[in-house]
């Protein structure tokens, strides 16, 4: 006889765990280590970017540092000097030109967009103003149809259909 089919009347199946303790009336155990603390940090300050005299010149107006606080002590860099060499210095101008070609290439391929984006919504309102005109058009010839039409209705409804003629060779 097996315990699998259900016949034996004096076998007692286990119990989950979750009914055992609802039965008993106890809590799921909460583990410390799986609850959700809120996480702390401490915030990151980041160093300022320190741009040398020799390129700040070179630099246009728009990319020029503004009005900084002066510096109590000298940082690193005011006690050493910076002294680049003449491939470093020819490489920093290389890349600031190549960004200023960049920068320009973009300013005008968005003139473009914009020059194209407004042809465009002029065709489409010139487009939408033909289409309006001409169903328009449409409408007023389908009303004047349809009136035309209900006069013509109206004349033959009124109207007393006059007797054909006889001809009085047949009288």
């Amino acid at each position: 006889m097996s315990h699998l089919t259900g016949d034996n009347k004096s076998y007692a199946k286990m119990k989950l765990v979750r009914t055992l303790r609802w039965e008993n009336d106890l809590p799921t155990p909460i583990k410390k280590d799986s609850s959700y603390k809120p996480i702390v940090r401490k915030e990151r300050k980041f160093s300022k970017l320190k741009i040398p005299k020799s390129i700040q010149a070179n630099l246009p107006f728009t990319s020029k540092p503004k009005l900084e606080k002066a510096r109590q002590r000298k940082s690193y860099d005011q006690k050493r000097a910076v002294v680049m060499t003449d491939k470093q210095r020819r490489t920093v101008t290389l890349l600031q030109e190549l960004a200023t070609i960049k920068r320009d290439k973009g300013k005008k391929r968005k003139e473009k967009l914009v020059e194209r984006q407004k042809q465009y919504k002029e065709r489409l309102a010139a487009e939408e103003q033909q289409r309006s005109t001409r169903i328009r058009a449409q409408m007023k010839e389908v009303y004047r149809a349809r009136g035309k039409e209900e006069k013509r209705k109206a004349a033959a409804q009124n109207r007393v259909r006059p007797e054909p003629k006889r001809r009085k060779d047949r009288d």
